[in-house]
C-alpha cells in the first residue's frame, strides 16, 4: 500500500550476534515510558519475579513498538519486553525481509491487559474512510502507537493527504481540536487521562465550543482480522462523550525470542521463563 512506503528507513532490526555469549542469569524486561501502564506491569513483574528467585532487570524503551524489539534483538542479556499484540502483524506484511524474519522470531509468553484504539477527530470525520484525503496524526514515529496507526491505515485501505509522526499525544489533541489535524490515533487503556481531561474544556466558556467540534470516530473489526478485538467507548469512560461508540482494542503481551532449537526444560534461560511464566500466573 502506499502509505508503507518509507518502512525501509528505519534502521534494519537485526538480532545480536552474541549468540551463546548472551547472560544465563537473571533477564533483562524491556517496559514503556515511566508513566506507561506496562512499565507498573513491569514494576509488578520484577517483584514476583524476585520472591521467585530471578532477577528482573527493567529497562525504559525509548518509544515502544519498533524500539522495543530492537531492544529485545540486541541485548545483551536474554531479554523479554512488554509488546502489543499488532507488532507481528506490521513486521509481518512490512515489505523489508528482516522485519519478516524478526516477526518469526518472537514469542508470546503471557497476555496481560488490553488497550483501546481512540480515533479522534472533527465531526467531519464520520467514518474512518473519510480519512482519506486529510491530515492525520499517526504517534511519534516508531512507538507503538504509529505501528497500530499504520496497521489500521492498512486494513481499512486509507490514504490520508499527510500522516503527521512529530506530535506527542497532548499537541496532537490540541491540533486536532483547533483543526490544523483532522485526526488522529492515539491506543492507551481507557480512560487516558488526556482524554479525560477534555471534560475541563467543557466547563469554560471560550474552550467548551472546541469540544463540540470533536467526537471519537466508530471502529468496526473487519472480517479476519486477528490481532484485534471488539471494544466500545462511551460516558464511564469520558464524561463529554455520548452512547457508546464501537472501537478496536490490541491485546499487550509479554514477549520474547526463539531458540535456535527446541524448548530444553534443562537448559537455565528455558527454565527460567517458565518459572517467571508460573510466578506471574
Amino acid at each position: 500500500a502506499p502509505h508503507d512506503q518509507g518502512l525501509g528507513e528505519f534502521p534494519a532490526l537485526k538480532r545480536s550476534d552474541k549468540g551463546s555469549q548472551r547472560q544465563t542469569e537473571g533477564l533483562v524486561m524491556v517496559t514503556g515510558a515511566l508513566a506507561s501502564t506496562s512499565f507498573v506491569f513491569a514494576q509488578e513483574i520484577v517483584r514476583v519475579a524476585q520472591d521467585a528467585g530471578i532477577d528482573v532487570a527493567m529497562q525504559q524503551s525509548d518509544g515502544g513498538g519498533l524500539d522495543t524489539v530492537q531492544r529485545l534483538l540486541q541485548s545483551d542479556s536474554h531479554a523479554v519486553g512488554i509488546v502489543q499484540a499488532d507488532v507481528l502483524t506490521f513486521l509481518s506484511r512490512s515489505p523489508d525481509p528482516d522485519l519478516n524474519r524478526v516477526a518469526e522470531q518472537l514469542r508470546l509468553l503471557f497476555s496481560f491487559y488490553n488497550e483501546d484504539v481512540h480515533l479522534f477527530a472533527r465531526k467531519a470525520i464520520q467514518g474512518v474512510g473519510d480519512l482519506n484525503g486529510k491530515r492525520v496524526v499517526m504517534g511519534m514515529r516508531g512507538s507503538s502507537n504509529w505501528l497500530t496507526a499504520h496497521n489500521m491505515l492498512h486494513t481499512f485501505k486509507v490514504q490520508p493527504a499527510e500522516m503527521i509522526d512529530d506530535l506527542p499525544p497532548i499537541e496532537a489533541i490540541v491540533a486536532v481540536l483547533t483543526g490544523t489535524a483532522d485526526a488522529m490515533f492515539y491506543v492507551e487503556d481507557k480512560p487516558a487521562a488526556s482524554f479525560v481531561n477534555l471534560r475541563v474544556f467543557q466547563s469554560n466558556p471560550q474552550l467548551a465550543p472546541l469540544v463540540q467540534e470533536v467526537h471519537f470516530v466508530p471502529l468496526h473489526l473487519p472480517t479476519g482480522l486477528q490481532a484485534y478485538m471488539g471494544s466500545a467507548i462511551g460516558p464511564d469512560d469520558y464524561s463529554w462523550v455520548g452512547p457508546d461508540i464501537q472501537t478496536l482494542t490490541v491485546e499487550i503481551d509479554l514477549t520474547g525470542l526463539e531458540y535456535s532449537g527446541p524448548p530444553d526444560p534443562g537448559d537455565p534461560v528455558c527454565g527460567t521463563l517458565a518459572t517467571l511464566g508460573q510466578a506471574i500466573h
